[in-house]
């Protein structure tokens, strides 16, 4: 198994977007013409703010900045600037998925199976061999 027969039949769930303050993107983005479907929330495990954004019912954006106080693995994006993060797909079975990708080496791991509260789902991260961040969420 390679990583394109593992993300081949995956539908895409968002595209990351990393931004140093969500309300000011948030209004950016919505002047543009984004539609807001889910409200900026703090994501406590992660220590990050999230919301959810559509244009033109495509593929949704996640804005994402990093909380003010606390620790977070996001500060080091933000210093380089704002911009595409990561691209998330929708898992199934995430446990599965984890299992999979650890065991063929497919990507690398960078963040274990969380419970994400802002989306109600289990999500983990891993980066390709070409240094782009991918998500997996689990809503089920």
């Amino acid at each position: 198994m390679n990583l394109s027969e593992f993300l081949c039949n995956k539908e895409i769930h968002h595209i990351g977007y990393v931004v140093s303050d969500i309300n000011v993107a948030k209004r950016k983005w919505i002047k543009d013409g984004f539609e807001l479907l889910v409200e900026p929330k703090l994501d406590e495990i992660q220590n990050v703010f999230c919301c959810l954004l559509s244009f033109s019912n495509q593929i949704p954006i996640e804005l994402i900045s990093p909380n003010s106080t606390g620790i977070n693995k996001l500060r080091s994006r933000v210093n380089r600037g704002n911009g595409l993060d990561h691209i998330c797909y929708k898992s199934n079975d995430i446990k599965s998925d984890y299992h999979l990708v650890t065991k063929y080496k497919l990507m690398i791991p960078i963040q274990d199976i969380v419970f994400a509260n802002v989306f109600n789902a289990k999500i983990c991260f891993f980066m390709t061999r070409t240094g782009v961040i991918v998500e997996l969420m689990d809503q089920s």
